[in-house]
């Protein structure tokens, strides 16, 4: 017995393969062509590529929320300074604390949705009027959906 692993080899092997298959699908491969540069099957090679794809994912995702947490530490110690400054009297530091708890918001998604108005004649132009029909054609299976869309589109004029 030489003393290698099999098992180790065979794990080797699996490693280039798939960091063949990445390399070769971020140069824009097919998975045909990834499949026949690594040896394996179309559905193989796939597999090897969303397999790493989702631990890259794991990856960034971990980075980020480390990232944020850091982030938050770094807002909670100059919150305190701040906080200090202004309980000493320091009220130009006011400024600095709306900064720091707006950033802090925002980081968080601490502030509530805001709602946006959409305004002026939306109805007149060509593209509702296409997509009026699109859709009116769509529901043309479904009468009752389509009197009650129909309903709730009609221009204001029209419902009195």
């Amino acid at each position: 017995m030489t003393g290698k692993s099999l098992t180790a080899a065979s794990r080797l092997a699996s490693a280039d393969k798939r960091d063949k298959a990445m390399k070769l699908r971020k140069l824009n491969y097919s998975y045909d062509e990834i499949a026949r540069a690594v040896g394996c099957s179309t559905s193989h090679a796939h597999r090897l590529v969303t397999e790493e794809l989702a631990k890259l994912r794991e990856c960034i995702y971990s980075s980020a929320e480390d990232l944020r947490t850091l982030q938050g530490e770094r807002i909670a110690y100059a919150t305190n300074k701040v906080m200090i400054d202004i309980h000493d009297g320091n009220l130009t530091s006011v400024d600095k604390l709306c900064k720091l708890m707006d950033r802090e918001a925002k980081l968080y998604g601490l502030d509530a949705a805001s709602r946006t108005e959409i305004s002026g004649a939306l109805t007149a132009s060509a593209e509702w009027v296409e997509l009026r029909s699109v859709l009116l054609l769509t529901l043309g299976k479904y009468p009752d959906a389509r009197e009650a869309v129909l309903r709730a589109i009609a221009p204001a004029e029209a419902i009195e």
